[in-house]
């Protein structure tokens, strides 16, 4: 057995496939854990203003690769739009589906209760009957009864207008239960480094969270991270409409990586680019690959958050992180104890020992020289 409670300042791609990793212990934590559901919904939410769909356009069907346990399948729900979900992990699709029928249960007890809408129109009737009632019991003079006459027409036009507000508002009421008692979602057992089984063009977008840095890992002997990412980038270029985005959130482990992602990206067909939130924090840096396919109507690389503004001055930007990296730099080797002045004469004892030519030792050992002009 793996031991999975090991150190997890180590990457878990690191530590067992992903089918073992995320077994029924790793689904509970994120079925429980808040912390893990509010990371996984703010980076969904994110992903999703990366899509940029369109506001005012009717529900589209977005692919969810690598889906969990259905946290960002339940952000894309709350945005009105359908989504079907692949995971390798049988145990993580449980707890989503689990999660759906919870919902889904919800809504069904709340139709039962709305089904017992109030009859506006004997509301309306009966109103009417106890107004008729108070004005046979009382006996008028003609002058006022044709003066309650012109009164009742008012009423009865006020009447009809509050009557039909009142059937307008249980009409939106009726309307916004339909729209939001259904689960639009349905769940796959798959694995996305073997393609994905739909047919052309029937997704208008399509998201992915904490995944694609898994197939970058061969964890089987027929495996090639290459071959994986190329198999995926092909079979997601076909099943996307045209001008449809997709964005991959996920944690690359070395330059390499991203090198050999974005690689095979474009030349699948993909256009498009990385985007970095936060790139100066070492905890908020998110790493965002966002791809068109095709030319759509708007195909410009959004900007990352937290980014910092470039001003006009650019050579004072690229001074300002030169000297950044700099200072960086010689409080790491202080802190080693590199580049001090006990350090630079064991070096050089060290040398002299070697037989090789070293220079004479005088008061200027060791010292920091002065910043230049």
């Amino acid at each position: 057995q793996l031991n999975l409670n090991c150190n997890m300042s180590k990457r878990p791609e690191h530590l067992a496939p992903p089918e073992i990793f995320y077994g029924a212990e790793e689904a509970q934590k994120y079925a429980k854990s808040t912390r893990m559901i509010q990371i996984q919904t703010q980076m969904s939410e994110r992903a999703i203003e990366l899509l940029n769909l369109p506001v005012d356009s009717p529900p589209l069907l977005l692919l969810d690769l690598g889906c969990g346990s259905g946290l960002s399948g339940n952000v894309i729900e709350k945005k009105g739009h359908y989504w079907i979900g692949l995971d390798i992990s049988s145990h993580m699709l449980d707890i989503a589906r689990e999660r759906n029928n919870e919902i889904e249960d919800y809504f069904e007890d709340e139709e039962d209760e709305e089904e017992n809408f109030v009859d506006f129109d004997e509301i309306y009737k009966n109103k009417k009957r106890k107004e008729k009632k108070e004005k046979n019991n009382n006996d008028e003079e003609e002058e006022e009864e044709e003066e309650e006459e012109e009164e009742e027409i008012e009423m009865e036009e006020d009447g009809e207008e509050e009557k039909n507000s009142m059937m307008i508002q249980q009409q939106l009421l009726l309307d916004q239960s339909e729209n939001n008692n259904k689960s639009f979602s349905d769940l796959l057992l798959s694995d996305i480094g073997e393609g994905l089984p739909f047919r052309a063009g029937c997704f208008d977008g399509a998201i992915s969270i904490s995944a694609l840095q898994w197939l970058c890992q061969a964890d089987k002997k027929n495996h090639v991270p290459k071959k994986r990412l190329m198999t995926l980038f092909q079979t997601l270029y076909g099943c996307l409409n045209r001008g449809a985005r997709c964005v991959f959130q996920f944690y690359p482990e070395t330059p390499q990586h991203m090198e050999l992602v974005t690689s095979c990206a474009m030349r699948c067909g993909f256009t498009g680019g990385l985007v970095v939130d936060y790139p100066h924090s070492a905890k908020a840096k998110k790493y965002f690959l966002v791809l068109f396919a095709g030319i759509g109507l708007s195909y410009q690389l959004p900007k990352g958050l937290g980014t910092t503004e470039v001003s006009e001055n650019n050579n004072q930007i690229s001074f300002i992180e030169r000297t950044r990296q700099k200072h960086k730099r010689y409080r790491k080797n202080k802190k080693n104890g590199k580049k001090t002045k006990d350090w630079i004469l064991k070096k050089k004892q060290r040398a002299a020992h070697q037989g090789k030519k070293v220079r004479r030792d005088s008061k200027y050992t060791g010292r920091k020289r002065p910043m230049g002009f």
